[in-house]
């Protein structure tokens, strides 16, 4: 595989950033139970939206949303320590997953709408990191 494009490593380690942020959130029930009531005041404000309500989780739930949150602090740190081509056109391609895994979760099983902002992110990621990491040049904010 060629190098990546100048910057291209940056992308990668950009993505990774903002996945430790939200891994941190997740990792604990204080901070995923704040992310989750973040998600709930968008979606009561979005027509027609169903609540997100983090109370009616659970154990069981909180655990999940702990377990993704160390999964993606721990996939966050091993991109931020050793970025390359290889480890960003995986986190690229398992984006694209979670948006499809998320849009179908909020189209058939009625999950709020606010979440679909995960959708766009994710998708943000995928192609920013793809773009970068095929030998384009990714233009930097001014």
């Amino acid at each position: 595989m060629s190098e990546p494009a100048p910057g291209g490593l940056g992308v990668v380690r950009g993505w990774a950033l903002l996945d430790l942020g939200t891994g941190l959130l997740l990792l604990l029930p204080p901070g995923a139970s704040q992310l989750l009531g973040a998600l709930d005041v968008l979606a009561a404000r979005l027509p027609g939206s169903p609540r997100l309500d983090p109370a009616a989780l659970g154990p069981l739930g909180m655990f999940f949303c702990n377990l993704a949150g160390a999964l993606a602090l721990l996939w966050a740190l091993v991109r931020l320590a050793r970025p390359s081509r290889f480890l960003g056109l995986a986190d690229a391609t398992a984006r694209l997953g979670v948006a499809l895994l998320i849009a179908a979760h909020v189209g058939l099983a009625g999950l709020p709408w606010s979440l679909a902002l995960f959708v766009l992110s994710e998708l943000c990621g995928a192609l920013h990191q793809g773009w970068a990491l095929n030998g384009r040049r990714v233009p930097r904010p001014r």
